[in-house]
């Protein structure tokens, strides 16, 4: 079978990474305000930040992955302020 090339919309993805990374940072900052700090919400974040990638640009890279591990980080620093 032929396998077919899908072009991705990269501004798309930026803006479903920084979407979905922000319900990650809410686990974080839920966890905070409760007085528990936990590894499992930055990787909620993290995730959540791919797979918001991926939905909106219709295509999953390595630049993609690791912008939006950086939009995650960036969530999370915002929502320890």
């Amino acid at each position: 079978m032929e396998e077919t090339k899908r072009e991705g919309n990269i501004i798309a993805g930026l803006v479903g990474a920084f979407l979905l990374s922000i319900g990650g940072g809410l686990v974080c900052f839920l966890f905070y305000q409760i007085g528990y700090i936990s590894s499992v919400s930055g990787f909620v974040a993290v995730v959540l930040a791919c797979k918001g990638y991926e939905w909106f640009s219709k295509k999953e890279s390595v630049p993609g992955v690791i912008v939006s591990a950086v939009i995650a980080i960036l969530v999370l620093v915002l929502s320890y302020l």
